[in-house]
């Protein structure tokens, strides 16, 4: 069931639509709707339509969802059970009425001036595609954790596309019609889906994050499977693989046929795709640097993944540059163990990576503190 939109009670037609999937997300889909109601700016606010797409929750999430509805015609309801993220998410592509698309996420809160702030910020720039924001992490409890920052000019998010994701998905604002001409999300990424569609989308503009955290970002409890953490790790740097063969020759895309992409389901046999062996050490690099994030950590299996590939890396057989990734990442690993709590863990990982590689340790080291 679908609640019709009263456009007849809508002012003005909309300049923004936000995109929120939603899975039994009750507890917290309040807080993310009065966020987005509450944009600052009075009768003079950028005028928003905003697409729920839920997915077939078990919860109160569409009663919730229609009660808000009845008094802010801006709400719409789209019920799609049974359907995954990717398949809501492109809905609300094809849905969209708006010039702009912003994302959003149903337990994340969005800070007053999001929407004012990236709006001026498109208009300034015709040539804008993509633009984040920085995010402040909270726990589930809505506190304050620490503030994420990412790059925010062109050249170096292009870079970073590279080897990672650098842009929170629902702090993002972009341009419809560059994203439907990108083809939107593709299901065979899914879990790294916004990393294939940013790198798809960088190639009809510019991209940038704003400094300023415009969005509260939760962090739920509760350790993500290591086999979902190894398939997003898989879809990142195949996403990466992916961007850089359609760069380099079009018309022979790897690990497309026709319209059909095809992912290996372990790094091993993604890596036996690969030929070149700057290609093998670019994944490789990729898939450890997304592996080794947070919850993944805390597995044992995600510790042995750690500690096999900080042994099994030699110094000598790689470029300084990648010598400088491995210390990063190795690095940035033992910081999110610390964090965790694995304090033993966490010295033993920056010990062996020190040890690996000295020179780029201490270098990545005084990267972290400036």
């Amino acid at each position: 069931m679908t609640i019709a939109p009263d456009y007849g009670r809508v002012a003005r037609e909309p300049a923004v639509s936000v995109i929120m999937p939603v899975l039994d997300s009750a507890r917290y889909l309040a807080d993310a709707l009065g966020s987005l109601r509450g944009q600052q700016g009075g009768n003079r606010a950028t005028p928003i339509e905003i697409l729920v797409l839920d997915g077939g929750s078990a919860d109160t999430s569409p009663d919730l969802v229609r009660t808000t509805a009845r008094d802010d015609p801006r709400i719409h309801l789209i019920e799609m059970p049974g359907t995954g993220l990717v398949e809501r998410l492109n809905r609300g592509l094809d849905m969209a009425r708006a010039p702009l698309i912003a994302r959003m996420d149903s337990d994340d809160v969005a800070h007053p001036e999001r929407i004012a702030r990236q709006v001026e910020a498109f208009k300034a720039d015709a040539d804008l595609v993509l633009l984040g924001s920085a995010t402040i992490i909270t726990d589930a409890e809505g506190r304050a954790l620490r503030v994420s920052r990412y790059p925010v000019d062109d050249a170096e998010l292009r870079t970073a596309l590279l080897q990672t994701c650098p842009f929170a998905h629902p702090s993002t604002m972009f341009r419809r019609d560059a994203a439907r001409a990108a083809g939107g999300y593709r299901t065979a990424f899914e879990g790294a889906e916004d990393h294939d569609f940013w790198l798809r989308l960088s190639t009809f503009g510019r991209v940038a994050n704003l400094p300023a955290p415009l969005l509260r970002y939760r962090r739920h409890d509760g350790a993500m499977s290591t086999t979902l953490a190894e398939r997003q790790a898989i879809a990142s740097a195949c996403a990466v693989e992916h961007h850089v063969a359609r760069l380099n020759d079009p018309d022979e895309a790897l690990w497309q046929q026709g319209e059909a992409i095809i992912l290996p389901d372990t790094l091993r046999s993604a890596l036996a795709r690969l030929s070149d062996r700057a290609a093998r050490q670019r994944f490789n690099l990729n898939y450890h640097r997304s592996l080794f994030y947070g919850e993944a950590l805390r597995s044992a299996s995600g510790q042995t993944a750690l500690v096999s590939f900080i042994e099994s890396w030699s110094p000598t057989n790689a470029s300084a540059s990648e010598n400088d990734r491995f210390a990063a990442i190795g690095l940035r690993a033992a910081v999110q163990l610390l964090r965790a709590g694995d304090r033993m863990q966490a010295v033993r990982t920056a010990i062996a990576v020190c040890r690996a590689v000295p020179r780029p340790a201490l270098k990545a080291l005084k990267d972290r503190r400036a």
